[in-house]
């Protein structure tokens, strides 16, 4: 192996083990997480049952129901609810601790099509933040045109 690819391979080594190694700061937090879609017609507190069985400490919640019903299953579960934001035929929605802003946005895309993204902002602690994002694309629409959109987003 020539010198110059042995100190690029090193120095590759270092910048995976750099970023991979936490070099002081904060320790990581963990959050147990549920991802949900409740579909249509399932009553609130079902949802919430299951919310609560599993333990999760943040919830993505996607369903084909009113505001009202996501407010109940907020209220059942003791979290604060972020959204729902409209989706279309389903609603979006973060169920968390209080979140420090929240949108609903429908964005078109290239060739065609729109998704819309819920985007809500949380505080883990004084240096640290945490940005959820929920998205939900029309049938059929070119996935890498979603990927630029979602990328152009963020």
């Amino acid at each position: 192996m020539k010198r110059g690819a042995r100190l690029g391979a090193a120095g590759l080594a270092a910048l995976v083990i750099g970023c991979a190694v936490r070099l002081g700061g904060p320790g990581p937090v963990e959050y147990p997480t549920l991802a949900l879609d409740a579909g249509q017609g399932v009553a609130a507190f079902v949802v919430a049952d299951e919310i609560r069985r599993v333990g999760a400490r943040l919830v993505l919640l996607a369903g084909a129901a009113d505001s009202a019903w996501f407010a109940e299953v907020a209220q059942l579960t003791e979290k604060e609810l972020s959204g729902p934001g409209d989706a279309g035929t389903t609603s979006l929605a973060f169920l968390a601790g209080k979140p420090v802003g929240d949108t609903t946005l429908a964005l078109s895309m290239e060739g065609g099509g729109r998704f819309v993204v819920h985007d809500a902002l949380y505080t883990v602690d004084k240096s640290r933040f945490l940005d959820l994002l929920a998205t939900r694309a029309d049938s059929g629409v070119d996935l890498r045109s979603f990927v630029r959109a979602l990328l152009q987003y963020v």
